[in-house]
């Protein structure tokens, strides 16, 4: 009716003003020769931090109230300090051909941190998987995430899900990543791409 009397959409479109990523590692091989790998010391595996997994780029069609979705991963210690993690978010407002694949800390890209309180799922949940490097290694959990990022006009919301349980994300403006932490509390934070 919105539509046939004002000639305006009730389903609000437009286009995005900003590129939007996420900062997150991947699993290290051979297309990632010249950067350094960092190994994670709960499943002493290499990884490539500073990846950006772009949500939308500048210029796409953003349809407000529908989600983009990605699914990442998360190690964590079983027992560990997992609560008050947190992971980047990366704004350029760069060509769409011209965004780089990872973040070295230079150019025209903007940090944004997303913490999450309080919401750690439980080892016996779906999308947890209990798991062990070798037959005497530690033990440690990979948790499965559904990423939803709602790219709205005034900034993008949030939220993650494991297996149905959802929690919104909190947004902290920082302008640089966190170095605080020992190599074990990084790896703790931040979302793996590919695994």
């Amino acid at each position: 009716m919105q539509q046939i009397c004002y000639n305006t959409s009730v389903i609000r479109i437009h286009p995005s003003r900003a590129s939007y990523g996420i900062l997150c590692r991947e699993p290290y091989d051979k297309k990632h020769l010249g950067q350094s790998p960092v190994k994670n010391p709960l499943d002493n595996s290499k990884y490539a931090e500073n990846k950006i997994d772009w949500l939308i780029r500048i210029g796409e069609k953003i349809i407000e109230g529908e989600p983009i979705a990605r699914k990442y991963s998360r190690i964590v210690s079983p027992g560990g300090p997992n609560k008050g993690w947190r992971f980047g978010v990366v704004t350029s407002i760069l060509a769409a051909d011209e965004l780089p694949p990872f973040w070295d800390g230079n150019g025209d890209l903007k940090v944004t941190y997303y913490t999450v309180s309080d919401f750690e799922p439980s080892s016996d949940k779906e999308g947890v998987i209990q798991k062990r490097k070798h037959l005497i290694g530690p033990k440690f959990l990979q948790v499965k995430y559904d990423l939803l990022a709602f790219m709205e006009l005034e900034e993008p919301r949030v939220e993650i899900r494991v297996n149905g349980d959802a929690q919104a994300l909190t947004v902290q403006q920082q302008g640089s990543q966190p170095t605080e932490g020992g190599e074990g509390n990084r790896f703790q934070d931040g979302f793996i791409m590919g695994l």
